[in-house]
């Protein structure tokens, strides 16, 4: 917590962004700490979502069975 602390201190004192990973969860309290840029999500996951949801409209499966990480999620 000391370290983003002074993370985020450093960049507004050399007039830059201070950025990091969070969450729903700690999203207010990076804020709080001075974070300007926080990432909570990854597009390839809404895209997968976004996709697989379209699949399962067209009712179609998929037979290519490439066994990649996404198809194990």
């Amino acid at each position: 917590a000391e370290t983003r602390k002074r993370i985020a201190e450093l960049a507004r004192k050399h007039h830059k962004f201070a950025g990091t990973v969070g969450s729903p969860e700690n999203y207010r309290e990076l804020q709080n700490t001075g974070y300007q840029f926080i990432n909570i999500g990854a597009d390839v996951v809404g895209l997968k979502n976004y996709f697989g949801e379209l699949i399962r409209k067209t009712g179609a499966s998929n037979t290519a069975g490439s066994g990649s990480y996404i198809e194990k999620q």
